[in-house]
């Protein structure tokens, strides 16, 4: 590891946290409800749940508790499933306790023990993150959501919040993230 860097930052969902498989497996649960026959995979179903998704993220700002429930609700109209007001917070229910990949905390306790801080950078709202901290169960020095910016990522606005908070010059900082 290089000794100019000080920080090390990190996209949550995907890259500490089994975004992919807490998802899918969201998506396959919600299809049983709805049909008899087994459903294609999960991670088709996946694709296009985050196709929506990000779709939402490029338009004015809204909170992600909204963008959960609206991306599903477009996700489950195109399927032909109805709607209910509760699948919106039955997605946002799965999403907090969704787990860390199974060598995320050893490598981050690694990353602290050589004298590195830790932040987070995450498309989601404070309330969503503080259960997914606690899944992690690694201290993070700081976080910064789209909520705390008013915008999503890729936006330079996020990425400028973060770096105000870490306190360090961009060269000292190494953003890990999955995508």
């Amino acid at each position: 590891m290089s000794s100019d860097i000080r920080v090390a930052t990190f996209d949550c969902y995907g890259t500490l946290v089994d975004w992919e498989g807490g998802l899918g497996t969201f998506l396959y649960s919600l299809v049983l409800q709805h049909e008899d026959l087994p459903p294609e995979n999960g991670a088709a179903m996946r694709e296009r749940w985050e196709a929506i998704q990000f779709d939402l993220i490029r338009g004015d700002y809204r909170s992600y508790k909204n963008v959960l429930a609206e991306s599903l609700r477009q996700w489950m109209t195109e399927r032909g499933y109805p709607w209910r007001e509760e699948d919106g917070p039955a997605l946002l229910r799965a999403m907090r306790a969704w787990q860390p990949f199974p060598d995320t905390r050893a490598a981050l306790q690694q990353v602290r023990q050589a004298g590195w801080k830790l932040a987070i950078l995450s498309n989601t709202d404070r309330d969503i993150i503080a259960h997914t901290l606690r899944q992690l169960d690694v201290p993070f020095d700081e976080f910064v959501t789209a909520e705390d910016c008013g915008s999503y990522k890729p936006s330079l606005n996020n990425f400028e919040r973060l770096l105000e908070r870490v306190g360090e010059e961009p060269a000292q900082v190494l953003h890990v993230a999955f995508g």
